[in-house]
């Protein structure tokens, strides 16, 4: 997540030396980077202060640094989107949320944008919203596994499991699909009665080389069904 182009900085060759101090993982080095990041100047400088924050663990001043710099800049737009990004990737949807509603109403047509405020309405309970938003976001890409698993997660949140198979299903067999998808699939076929396909699933994502939180909500699954007696 944290490569150059994450980050908006392929575009600035003059910052190469800079990131390759940073890419060491050396701390002495990134110290030093960090020295020398600081006389950059306009989003580059942002850009590359919160690049280094970011590489020395210092994650809460890498945010702020962008915060601080859309505070001034409040129509950079390419940054925001950096922000709203790493937030999502945080996990921290409250401060993800501001960013992304004001990234939308720029650009409401951006399919990327609409699948990340969707995710956020899910955890609000705005199952409707939601739903609406992913649907839209499929349309536009109709490949994507992360938003034929967001509009999947809606309708399995609603109760709709035999809808949400075939989604979930075309998200899980694309290559870039990550493990979660594959869980949530399983979720689907337990909920629609489809007990031994949910087991198949689970099996071969315990067998992949998956974190260890997603093999964890694996095997809870499929303890879990068989608690319940399904056969």
């Amino acid at each position: 997540v944290y490569k150059r182009q994450t980050f908006g900085l392929a575009e600035f060759p003059i910052a190469d030396d800079l990131l390759s101090l940073l890419e060491t993982g050396d701390p002495v080095a990134i110290t030093a980077a960090k020295e020398k990041t600081y006389v950059v100047q306009g989003r580059l400088g942002a850009l590359l202060v919160s690049l280094a924050h970011q590489r020395a663990g210092e994650v809460r001043a890498s945010r702020a640094t962008l915060e601080h710099h859309l505070d001034e800049n409040p129509e950079d737009i390419q940054t925001r989107e950096i922000l709203a990004n790493l937030y999502t990737l945080d996990g921290n949807r409250e401060h993800a949320e501001p960013h992304l509603r004001r990234l939308f109403e720029g650009d409401p047509n951006n399919p990327i944008i609409m699948n990340n405020l969707s995710t956020i309405l899910i955890t609000q309970g705005e199952l409707s919203q939601a739903r609406s938003l992913a649907e839209r976001a499929v349309r536009l890409s109709p490949e994507d596994p992360r938003i034929l698993d967001t509009l999947g997660v809606v309708m399995l949140r609603q109760g709709d499991a035999e809808g949400a198979i075939p989604l979930l299903s075309r998200a899980a067999r694309n290559e870039a699909a990550g493990p979660e998808i594959s869980l949530h699939l399983a979720q689907a076929l337990r909920d629609h009665g489809r007990i031994a396909a949910a087991r198949s699933v689970l099996q071969d994502l315990l067998a992949s080389e998956s974190s260890s939180a997603t093999h964890g909500a694996a095997e809870t699954l499929l303890r879990d069904m068989s608690l319940d007696g399904a056969n």
